[in-house]
């Protein structure tokens, strides 16, 4: 009975049996189901991209968006359901003006990062409330150094290279380790790329890439827009333009051309 949660996910407080909370897990899952957002942290900024599923025709473009600016330095990416991500953004942008405010600095992205995994976290203790549906990332340059944190629907808080979460999460994290460096060799037939050798532009053709990568695997023809944002020194956070996210996208689309051209060629001569 516990093993699909009957009798133990009618609130966050019960654990089942095996010591699993059902409630966190179906938060999980409605993230799962969300666009896919990536962070890639380089040697000297901060990349994130997202993928939004297009809802309607008669929907405005860019009216919602997935990555948001919360201070003068610091970038907060979310997925799952809108509405949660909505409030979490807002508590973030409370705890980076009450931080400013009473310390006279920018808030550290490692803290924000923490006190927003113990806000998220909080919602799964209590039967009368419901976790968040959201994961995100918070990035931002501070000192000259970048620096990314993933949190996920329990409000475990990590520091990342590189990140992913949403629909297209497991095919964006491998090619992410890809990327970094991290995966075997010979996995694929293409130069493996290192993150500290990409620069910020490379590093948005890279995260349109593997945004492009996971939809094709994950987004079962659903048609999608795209949005990046950089987080560089001394600049403040935001979007870049829909002209310079078509041509990054192109630019992907070409590269991805290209590794498939390679491995075609190479099945050939095999």
């Amino acid at each position: 009975m516990s093993s699909i949660g009957t009798g133990y996910d009618l609130g966050a407080s019960t654990f089942s049996p095996e010591g699993r909370v059902f409630q966190v897990e179906y938060a999980a899952k409605a993230v799962g189901h969300a666009g896919t957002i990536v962070g890639l942290r380089l040697t000297d900024s901060v990349v994130f991209g997202a993928e939004k599923p297009v809802v309607s025709k008669m929907v405005v473009q860019n009216s919602e968006h997935l990555i948001h600016a919360v201070d003068r330095h610091l970038t907060l990416a979310v997925t799952g359901l809108v509405a949660d991500g909505r409030q979490v953004v807002a508590q973030a942008r409370e705890e980076a003006t009450n931080f400013r405010r009473n310390y006279s600095r920018p808030i550290p992205p490692r803290i924000l990062a923490e006190r927003i995994g113990h806000v998220i976290q909080s919602y799964t203790l209590y039967s009368y409330i419901r976790p968040y549906a959201v994961a995100c990332m918070v990035g931002g340059v501070v000192a000259g150094k970048p620096e990314l944190f993933s949190i996920d629907t329990a409000g475990v808080v990590r520091g990342c290279f590189a990140a992913a979460f949403g629909r297209g999460e497991r095919v964006a994290r491998a090619e992410l380790e890809l990327l970094a460096g991290f995966g075997i060799a010979g996995a694929h037939d293409a130069p493996v790329a290192k993150l500290a050798e990409l620069n910020t532009a490379d590093g948005v053709v890279q995260a349109a890439r593997v945004l492009l990568t996971a939809h094709k695997d994950a987004g079962k023809g659903r048609p999608v827009t795209m949005e990046f944002s950089l987080c560089k020194p001394n600049e403040t956070p935001a979007l870049i333009t829909p002209e310079l996210a078509a041509a990054a996208k192109t630019s992907a689309q070409a590269l991805m051309g290209d590794e498939e051209g390679s491995n075609a060629s190479d099945e050939e001569m095999a």
